[in-house]
């Protein structure tokens, strides 16, 4: 066997066993949301989170991960794709988590009222999780109190004439 085919076979295996302990225990969890990040286990991965699409608690454990921002690793951005793509039905359930900040400081929120017909979160408001929302949007997608800069500054524009 090649370099790559062993690096697969063992990165498969790893994830293999990752979906057998489950996502009870919060540190296999994060291996699981690490695994959605690999081309060679992503699918075996996302397949087992869509068996799992009706627990609650996997999306408050799944939240609670995302809420840590950008800066704690792969996780936290892997739990908010994921989280994207729940059924809005239960994603209603942490709507106050997912759009609170942002309506604490009188904006709309950029995920609709769940009366959309949409059948996930991506379709609810009709972006990816990592495009979700702006940088004053709900934290639970990397943008936590914590990790918002004090006074933002616009970025300027390196090439204005180029379209």
């Amino acid at each position: 066997m090649s370099s790559s085919e062993d690096y697969r076979a063992t990165t498969v295996k790893a994830a293999s066993a990752a979906i057998v302990r489950g996502h009870h225990d919060p540190a296999n969890l994060r291996e699981l949301l690490v695994w959605t990040t690999s081309k060679t286990t992503r699918a075996m991965v996302e397949e087992y989170f869509r068996k799992h699409f009706d627990d609650r608690v996997l999306l408050e454990m799944l939240c609670a991960i995302a809420e840590e921002g950008e800066d704690c690793g792969d996780a936290p951005w892997a739990a908010a794709n994921t989280i994207s793509e729940f059924p809005v039905a239960l994603l209603m359930s942490q709507r106050t988590f997912l759009c609170g900040p942002y309506r604490a400081t009188g904006g709309a929120c950029c995920h609709g009222n769940g009366e959309s017909g949409a059948t996930s979160g991506t379709e609810l408001c009709g972006r990816s999780a990592s495009s979700m929302c702006s940088s004053s949007a709900p934290f639970a997608f990397g943008n936590s109190p914590k990790t918002q800069p004090k006074n933002p500054r616009p970025r300027k524009q390196r090439f204005p004439n180029l379209t």
